[in-house]
């Protein structure tokens, strides 16, 4: 694996835990509508780091979704799908503000058990690229 490939899946994983970071400030000041986004764009940063592997980075919304669809049928885990729906509503809460402050602890949760799965992933996917 090439030094600049290493280099861009760890830009991703810097930007995903300040992305993570925000969204524990917004929780901790009320503010749950930026700590979605904040969820959200984590999630993203960790699509992006595994999918940098491969040099195949989905561009825009309908990409990464497809990207989901297609990395659960080749782990087998149709799961992922479904936690990557689950977790649009995170993206959505933004702006419409519709996660009640009662619900919010879920999608945090999904969001955190998703980052987790992606990046024990990309630790497998790096792990192969190297041997």
């Amino acid at each position: 694996m090439s030094s600049a490939l290493i280099e861009n899946v760890q830009k991703y994983i810097i930007i995903k835990d300040v992305y993570l970071a925000n969204a524990k400030k917004m929780i901790d000041e009320g503010e749950l509508r930026k700590a979605s986004e904040f969820f959200w764009g984590a999630c993203i940063q960790t699509i992006f780091s595994l999918a940098s592997i491969k040099e195949n980075i989905p561009n825009g919304h309908a990409a990464v979704r497809q990207y989901i669809i297609e990395l659960g049928k080749e782990i087998n885990d149709p799961d992922i799908s479904k936690s990557f729906s689950d977790l649009e509503k995170l993206h959505a809460n933004f702006y419409h503000g519709m996660i009640t402050k009662e619900d919010f602890p879920r999608y945090q949760e999904e969001a955190i058990n998703f980052i987790d799965k992606i990046q024990n992933l990309l630790t497998t996917g790096m792990k192969s690229e190297i041997l």
